[in-house]
C-alpha cells in the first residue's frame, strides 16, 4: 500500500495547485429545523435535498430544544429554520433569545409563520430573523431563499 507522498503534495501547493480532496463533514452544510410538526420537518428536508444533496439536518420540536442545542454545541449550524407557533417555547421567543449571543451574520435565522400579519412579521424581522417566510409556502420560492443563506 502506497503512502502519501509528501513532496509531491508541497511541490502542487507550491505550483499553485491543491490535490483533490473529498468534502468532510464540516464542509457540508448543516441545517437545524425547528418544528413541532414532523410533516413539516420532513417536508423541509426533502425539499432542501432536492436542491443540494450534500446537507446533514438537526431537528428540535421547540424553542426550548433549540436553545440547548445552540447554546452546547461546539459547531453551530449554517442555518436555523425556526416556526413561530410551537408549544412550551415559541419560535418568536426563542428567536429573542438567541439573537443575545448570536448575531443574524453568525447564526442566520429564517422564521416560518402561519400569519401574514404586519405586525407579526415585523415584530419577528426586529427579534432577530433574517429572513420570514409565510405558510403555506411555494415550494420554488422556498428552496431559494433558503439556500441563499448556506449555499455559496
Amino acid at each position: 500500500m502506497a503512502g502519501i507522498n509528501t513532496t509531491e503534495l508541497l511541490e502542487q501547493a507550491r505550483a499553485g495547485h491543491s490535490p483533490r480532496k473529498a468534502i468532510s463533514r464540516s464542509e457540508i452544510p448543516v441545517v437545524f429545523i425547528v418544528d413541532d410538526t414532523a410533516k413539516v420537518r420532513t417536508e423541509l428536508k426533502n425539499l432542501l435535498v432536492k436542491k443540494s444533496s450534500a446537507m446533514r439536518f438537526i431537528e428540535a420540536i421547540n424553542g426550548n430544544e433549540a436553545i440547548d442545542y445552540l447554546t452546547t454545541t461546539e459547531k453551530l449550524p449554517d442555518l436555523v429554520i425556526m416556526d413561530t407557533q410551537m408549544p412550551t417555547m415559541p419560535g418568536h421567543r426563542a428567536l429573542r433569545i438567541i439573537r443575545k449571543r448570536f448575531t443574524k451574520e453568525r447564526l442566520p435565522i429564517v422564521m416560518l409563520t402561519d400569519s401574514n400579519s404586519r405586525e407579526i412579521i415585523l415584530e419577528l424581522v426586529q427579534g432577530g430573523a433574517n429572513e420570514v417566510i409565510i405558510k403555506p409556502f411555494d415550494v420554488q420560492t422556498v428552496a431559494e431563499r433558503l439556500l441563499k443563506h448556506i449555499l455559496p
